[in-house]
């Protein structure tokens, strides 16, 4: 079988995996469920209720807010209790892998809405003049100030390229979990301790107010979550059109693809900082030979014996290697600065790689393999600049030196 064919066959096979992945997300959306018509019909109901209970005039805001604030924190347990539970049964790659926040930018509204929520539970937990254990209330707003910090950096990263790990390997996500969990319970135990008692006094409108309040919220999150299409299908339909019309190649193909169903290695990650830094020092390699260049004609215009200045011919030959002289300053400071550009870069590489090192534990092995290589190009680039100046100062001793004196 000739390379042609076999190509050929290696396309085919992709397309028909590439096909099947579609297939299987496009009935994953058809499934039955929430719809977004379904969600705004339901909304529409709740606030029809709403507007009908707010009419009522004895209705005591202090009461609904408690009831509020502890069915909110209920479903956020249950939320978070269902979350640990599934992070430890899911199965882990062997390898890490990232996405980038601007994968998120479709869920930004359901970011918002999160943080509206938070706030509000967090606004209604310092009005609240209810009887409250301390230990509940410190805990409830230790927990809301959390979430609230972490969905706004959850939502400013999302317009910038940072990366998120898919299947982590971290202690500390596995112990901040649980440790959210356990202000949770915390938080669950006071303010059901302060509702129940009181929950036979409490009036029926105030039960209804509170209650179709809380279906509002959850209502708007799930609007927001609802999505009419997966941005995986998008790259894969795109990365199918390519390899179709051979604009992408087999093996380009297959590299995007696995990114797009798996996430992105630790190389992809660090390809662009990886590539700026080779590229400032090749840069270097190759103004240091531009040096070694100028500096060996200047070297050859210098006269072996102390220079007469009556000589034209020996004058010119001065001249000449002054004129190199300058050129290879000209080359030697804009090595240096390149070379201030490297440092910079490798010191970007560096922070950038430490994050990634801190999501997840197993990526630190493929780092170290890309920072050893970066090392040598650091020193190499070193070495280059310290023989260019040595080159440029021993011409121009020499230059100095062939001159006598007036």
């Amino acid at each position: 079988m000739s390379d042609e064919e076999m190509q050929l066959m290696k396309k085919r096979t992709l397309i028909d995996l590439i096909n099947r992945e579609t297939d299987q997300i496009e009935s994953e959306q058809k499934r039955p469920g929430w719809t977004p018509w379904a969600l705004l019909g339901a909304l529409a109901t709740l606030l029809w209720l709403l507007m009908k209970e707010m009419a009522l005039k004895n209705v005591n805001w202090q009461d609904i807010g408690l009831i509020f604030l502890t069915l909110n924190l209920t479903v956020e347990g249950i939320k978070s209790f269902s979350s640990v539970l599934a992070v430890q049964n899911t199965s882990v790659s062997e390898e890490p892998r990232f996405v980038l926040s601007p994968l998120f930018g479709h869920a930004r509204m359901y970011m918002l809405i999160i943080l509206l929520q938070f706030s509000l539970l967090f606004y209604t937990s310092i009005c609240l003049k209810q009887r409250i254990l301390p230990i509940a209330k410190i805990s409830t707003w230790i927990l809301l100030v959390v979430t609230i910090i972490a969905g706004l950096a959850a939502f400013i990263s999302s317009y910038y390229r940072v990366p998120y790990p898919i299947f982590q390997k971290a202690k500390w996500r596995t112990w901040g979990s649980l440790s959210l969990v356990v202000l949770t319970i915390i938080s669950l135990f006071g303010y059901w301790s302060a509702l129940v008692p009181g929950f036979i006094v409490y009036g029926q409108p105030d039960i209804r107010t509170a209650t179709i309040l809380t279906l509002v919220v959850y209502v708007l999150i799930l609007l927001a979550d609802v999505r009419t299409t997966s941005p995986i299908l998008a790259s894969l339909v795109s990365i199918r059109r390519d390899l179709a019309l051979d604009r992408m190649d087999v093996n380009s193909a297959t590299r995007q693809l696995d990114i797009a169903l798996s996430g992105m290695q630790v190389r992809d990650l660090l390809q662009e900082d990886v590539k700026e830094i080779l590229d400032y020092y090749d840069g270097v390699n190759k103004l240091s030979k531009e040096v070694i260049q100028s500096h060996k004609t200047a070297e050859s215009f210098i006269p072996a014996v102390p220079l007469d200045l009556k000589n034209a011919e020996l004058l010119r030959d001065l001249q000449a290697s002054r004129a190199l002289i300058i050129v290879s300053k000209g080359y030697l400071k804009d090595m240096t600065s390149l070379h201030k550009e490297l440092i910079r870069s490798i010191r970007t590489f560096a922070r950038k790689a430490t994050r990634i090192a801190l999501m997840d534990i197993r990526a630190a092995k493929g780092i170290e393999e890309v920072a050893k290589k970066i090392t040598e190009a650091q020193n190499d680039a070193e070495n280059l600049l310290a023989a260019a100046r040595e080159q440029v100062e021993k011409v121009e001793l020499k230059t100095s030196a062939i001159m006598r004196p007036e």
